[in-house]
């Protein structure tokens, strides 16, 4: 028993992850499991918490875009997030590409039941004429989306975009980021690209 709590020990310290796992291990009484939280998992190593880096700007699509890169559990980066203005569409655009969704991406979406956006709990609904692009690129998954509202009016909130689609897509083509304070939204005005 000392032994094998032993190769315990080395296993999962060779593996990255915490030893305080068996300590919670030892805690569970009876015999149902406990099961572990998100953030658990993350401080203990078993996986990484779902990351959004913070905002970049850069010049794309003819003028300067806002952008930010969320990792999933595995620490890679698995989606873009893109904001700026658009002159060809008197509009911002929103744009999401979901990258490497293998397996996902040999699975066409459907048509998005019903499209929102909300910023800081207040939601706009969003038509078909709205959606500017869905489609698939390789094994990524591409959104665009002409938001319904002027951004600069909610500078530092929270934008949420959710494409309501068949359950296993859910969470694909959603996005939650912090918009830039004023002074970059004015930036992304003044170069609005296209």
């Amino acid at each position: 028993t000392q032994r094998i709590m032993g190769i315990l020990v080395m296993y999962l310290i060779d593996m990255g992850i915490s030893t305080e796992l068996l300590a919670l291990a030892n805690l569970v009484e009876g015999p149902e499991p406990r099961g572990l939280t998100v953030s658990e998992l993350a401080s203990l190593g078993i996986v990484n918490e779902p990351t959004l880096s913070p905002v970049r700007l850069a010049i794309r699509e003819g003028g300067l875009t806002a952008s930010w890169i969320g990792t999933g559990f595995d620490g890679l980066p698995d989606k873009e997030t893109s904001l700026r203005c658009s002159a060809k569409e008197n509009a911002w655009l929103l744009s999401i590409i979901d990258l490497d969704l293998g397996a996902l991406a040999s699975t066409e979406p459907l048509e998005p039941v019903s499209l929102a956006v909300s910023i800081d709990n207040r939601d706009w609904p969003l038509n078909q004429a709205s959606l500017v692009e869905l489609q698939r690129d390789g094994s990524d998954w591409v959104i665009s989306i002409r938001l319904p509202m002027d951004v600069r009016d909610f500078a530092g909130g929270t934008l949420l975009f959710e494409l309501y689609t068949a359950r296993a897509l859910q969470t694909i083509l959603s996005t939650s980021i912090l918009l830039p304070d004023e002074e970059s939204l004015d930036a992304l005005v003044r170069a609005c690209g296209d």
